[in-house]
């Protein structure tokens, strides 16, 4: 709403990854930000009542801890505000690739910078053609439907063809490698649509099990409504159990149980809780008759070999002969037999409600196994039925939504603009990269591949085989990439490689902020914020037909809060002069404005407003659905499978994968049939790589940061970082007490993190919370090497410095972070520093832009 509160200052509305946001402005600047929050009389909401407790979303709207510290972000001394060009990249005599990351950059104007991309552009499209066009964008910029990569960036390069440098699925990595073959949804990579779970949860579960997940602070879509769910299920006297390495906050604040068990054997462990169930018989043996194949031998599917079910795996009958018992699995996962048992037993005799979708525990080798184990243990005990349900820590937690007649815009995986104009114009560049195959592919063509798309609607394009270059495709030799980092690349120096490879003849790079890969680029292009342009969202919407969170659900229009910093453009700007330079004249745009393809976007919504009044004011708020009857997770395929069947080839629950069992046979040692405990290739079973590299990394996502965004702000960082002796912010990594003796090591103490692939410097943060044999160090700090060197010690503690490139498995090419083996000594700073004294001084900062 632009509304005057008090003399010189106006109050606007934004939305950001954070959640909704009032913002206050004097003079063109931002002077405080408040989560939005709304009347009493504008709003007329649901409520859920269990067992005389209610259940009512609070008038404010839920924010993210990064949310109102925005306001030191925009203003940030890394904002890049004008045109940047590498200082010794010269296009027409020598571009210097090995210097990238050491050079600086000098400013230049929107009018030579435009130049060089429209000769670049055409040089490269007369030289190689367009397949050598390489686009790429981080994985979550802020919210709205124009300024967002499915919107403006997909719809540019589709337009002038390029090799499309795709992300997998890497939030839930495992789930869309393994849960889709026992239950289909490969439109949503593997997670079961979400629909009234908040209702199933509340009246129906007793047991709320925690598995690798924390919940409270990572649900990015829908702020902390999470939290607030949580209480009201403690209110209600739920019993949680929390099973992960680290006793985390959301385990904390529930007063779970923990299990704190050894990273990598959750399938184990899963194991041990299905031959406790098949030994007492605490299982649905009637539902997985009708519901399901492979449990047992009477059900397996025609051609499946003798002793192939998963329960004959499980007692031992199949050709490893083991026994899956609680014994077996305590020896693996560290978790006592009898605390196995008291967990499968009171999980059997309760309706239990699952928290494992996402999940640090499926980005690991073998993966795709752990997720199949989950799914085989809720279908076990009747998957739909009420109280029995699948939980993720984002996406997956809804209360009542009418999708059908409360229309909101697009969401963000809709495409944007693409969804309103008259023509769209797909890519005719067949060829493309997944991000983890980026150095093989430049470094070491040709390479040969299967799937590794973001999105694979069914197990053909799961298993498309991919070569690079393709066939009639050229290599690449010019990036383009939106945003500052691809965010998540493991073992980090493989790309600054890729980087300073001569064929790679120029990068462009176009962001808010001066970071990370920033460094690399010769072009850097100045960008605006979600504060800086106007735009359309409805928060945590990622489908227009989507469900997410259980606050009150609204609709936002980005107002412009202020000027676009320095000399910033929309990307959708920068597009559209490049399209007329190139000669496609109207086609990217055709015709239209910023106005009025939100105008086009609001019109496919039904809200009851006038466009202008809905602008004006900045949000709506939709009431509670009339006439609503819920719809809870899998109720329908409970009640009825057959009229209800499930996205597989025989409709139901394919505990043995007859897609598997077709692709691989029956004894394929990554992925068999039917789900098994695997272990992995880089953890403690490798007693040779375990002598040098004894305890294990955890990298989970960051508390305070989104990904890498916010590592700058100090607002935030003095919340987490370990200020050593020089008041450097150190990222902080996580020790059990007896590790940290071991080592000699205390409280913040800066230590070297490390193992064969790099090194990085952290503080150190002492504490019983969690597992010895772990060390827990986030992803996202900015990388700060002390040497120009890829592979140098990295005093920022990017955790992905050290973290496997490898492929989760033979079925799967990409996500395996997690699986990760380091070591940690003290580090000598004063020596250090002595011996780099550059480095120390950010001569190679990746938000240094001096050089």
């Amino acid at each position: 709403m632009t509304e005057k509160r008090g003399t010189g200052i106006e109050r606007k509305t934004t939305c950001t990854t954070a959640g909704a946001l009032f913002v206050d402005v004097e003079d063109d600047r931002i002077v405080r930000l408040q989560p939005m929050h709304f009347d009493p009389e504008e709003v007329q909401s649901w409520n859920i009542e269990v067992n005389g407790k209610m259940y009512k979303p609070p008038l404010t709207q839920p924010l993210l801890p990064w949310g109102t510290a925005s306001k030191q972000i925009i203003y940030s001394e890394n904002r890049v505000k004008h045109p940047l060009k590498r200082v010794d990249w010269e296009p027409l005599d020598n571009r210097m690739p090995e210097n990238r990351g050491i050079s600086g950059y000098e400013r230049i104007s929107w009018d030579e910078m435009y130049d060089i991309l429209e000769r670049e552009m055409r040089r490269i499209i007369d030289t190689y053609g367009p397949s050598a066009f390489c686009w790429s964008h981080c994985a979550h910029p802020e919210w709205g439907q124009v300024h967002y990569f499915y919107s403006d960036l997909y719809r540019f390069w589709n337009m002038v063809g390029g090799t499309y440098r795709e992300f997998s699925p890497n939030s839930w990595e495992g789930w869309a490698a393994g849960a889709t073959f026992v239950w289909g949804y490969w439109p949503l990579k593997g997670l079961i649509p979400s629909t009234d779970l908040l209702q199933d949860v509340a009246e129906d579960s007793d047991l709320i099990v925690l598995w690798g997940t924390e919940p409270l602070f990572h649900n990015i879509y829908s702020g902390i409504d999470t939290a607030r769910a949580l209480k009201y299920f403690k209110d209600l006297g739920k019993s949680f159990v929390l099973i992960d390495p680290l006793y985390n906050e959301t385990g904390l604040a529930v007063d779970a149980k923990w299990l704190r068990i050894v990273p990598g054997t959750d399938a184990a462990l899963a194991a041990a809780i299905a031959h406790t169930w098949i030994a007492e018989g605490t299982y649905d043996q009637a539902y997985l008759d009708t519901h399901a194949i492979g449990f047992d031998e009477e059900h397996l599917p025609e051609g499946a070999p003798a002793n192939s079910s998963f329960k004959s795996y499980i007692l031992g009958l199949d050709k490893d002969g083991i026994e899956k018992t609680p014994a077996w699995a305590a020896e693996i996962c560290g978790i006592p037999a009898y605390t196995i048992q008291a967990l499968a037993r009171e999980w059997g005799s309760k309706p239990t409600s699952l928290w494992s979708l996402f999940s640090g525990t499926c980005r690991r080798q073998y993966a795709h196994e752990h997720t199949r184990m989950q799914a085989t243990l809720l279908a076990m005990q009747g998957l739909g039925k009420p109280g029995v349900n699948a939980v993720g820590s984002v996406l997956t937690l809804c209360g009542p939504y009418d999708a059908q007649n409360q229309i909101g815009p697009t969401g963000y995986v809709d495409g944007g603009i693409n969804v309103v104009m008259d023509n769209y114009t797909p890519n005719i560049v067949r060829q493309f990269i997944t991000f983890q195959k980026f150095n093989d592919c430049v470094k070491n063509p040709p390479q040969q591949w299967r799937g590794g798309h973001m999105d694979s609607f069914n197990a053909e394009m799961f298993w498309e085989e991919a070569t690079y270059p393709a066939k009639g495709c050229s290599p690449v030799h010019f990036i383009w990439q939106r945003g500052s980092t691809m965010t998540n690349p493991p073992d980090h120096k493989r790309d600054i490689i890729a980087y300073r490879d001569a064929s790679i003849e120029t990068i462009v790079i176009c962001a808010p902020w001066f970071d990370r890969e920033c460094r690399y680029a010769d072009l850097v292009l100045p960008i605006t914020t979600a504060f800086e342009h106007q735009d359309i969202t409805e928060p945590g919407s990622v489908a227009q037909m989507g469900a997410s969170g259980m606050g009150l659900r609204s609709a936002v229009f980005h107002q412009q809060t202020i000027k676009p910093i320095g000399e910033s453009k929309t990307d959708l700007e920068i597009f559209e002069e490049l399209s007329r330079r190139l000669g496609y004249g109207d086609t990217y745009l055709e015709g239209n404005t910023e106005e009025t393809i939100i105008r086009k976007i609001y019109d496919t919504t039904t809200i009851p407003m006038e466009y202008e009044a809905f602008k004006e004011k900045g949000y709506y708020v939709w009431p509670a659905p009339t006439n609503y009857k819920p719809n809870k997770e899998m109720k329908g395929f409970y009640e009825d499978p057959e009229a209800n069947p499930v996205d597989t080839p025989t409709g139901k629950l394919e505990i043995f994968s007859t897609q598997l069992f077709k692709k691989y046979g029956p004894d394929n040692p990554d992925i068999p049939p039917v789900p098994h405990y695997i272990p992995e290739r880089e953890g403690p079973a490798n007693a040779a790589l375990a002598e040098r590299f004894p305890l294990q990394m955890c990298m989970a996502h960051p508390k305070f940061r989104f990904h890498g965004k916010y590592n700058d702000v100090e607002w935030l960082s003095e919340n987490y970082k370990v200020y050593g002796p020089d008041g450097y912010p150190y990222e902080p990594v996580c020790l059990n007490p007896a590790d940290a003796a071991d080592r000699g090591l205390s409280d913040g103490d800066i230590v070297r993190v490390f193992n064969d692939r790099g090194s990085v410097l952290a503080g150190v943060k002492v504490t019983d919370r969690l597992t010895p044999g772990v060390a827990w160090l986030t992803y996202g700090a900015w990388n700060d090497p002390v040497d120009p060197e890829a592979g140098a010690l990295d005093r920022g503690g990017d955790g992905n410095v050290l973290t496997q490139a490898e492929p989760m498995s033979d079925h799967y090419v990409s996500g395996a972070y997690n699986s990760c083996m380091i070591e940690i000594e003290a580090a000598d700073l004063d020596a250090l520093s002595n011996r780099y004294p550059e480095g120390f001084a950010g001569a190679w900062s990746t938000w240094n832009r001096e050089g």
